[in-house]
């Protein structure tokens, strides 16, 4: 199997895209447009999802371990992060990554 340390991923469209279980680790999904992707149980460790559109995608289960999310826009309910994994003691980066970037509705 092969990790996503290369893959350079910053802008793309890749609105409603099945990449559940993707292994993207240390990707570079900069300002990458993931409305409604599937991210199920995706390998997102140490990706850069800076600016990236999340709103819609389904998180569940996805690793987002050392994952930077500044300025990403998101409409998740912290309550739909169940299963989500973070590294030890950052639930507050990710309460404060919630609380800082308000949910914002999705695009007609």
């Amino acid at each position: 199997m092969t990790d996503s340390y290369s893959v350079h991923l910053n802008g793309a469209g890749l609105s409603g895209a099945d990449l559940s279980h993707a292994i993207l680790r240390g990707a570079n999904l900069r300002d990458a447009d993931l409305r409604g992707a599937d991210l199920r149980g995706a390998n997102l460790r140490d990706a850069d999802l800076r600016g990236a559109d999340l709103r819609g995608a389904d998180l569940l289960g996805a690793c987002l371990c050392g994952a930077d999310l500044s300025g990403a826009r998101h409409d998740t309910d912290p309550a739909g992060l169940v299963g989500t994994i973070w590294p030890d003691g950052c639930r507050s980066e990710v309460a404060a990554f919630l609380a800082a970037t308000p949910a914002t509705p999705a695009e007609e």
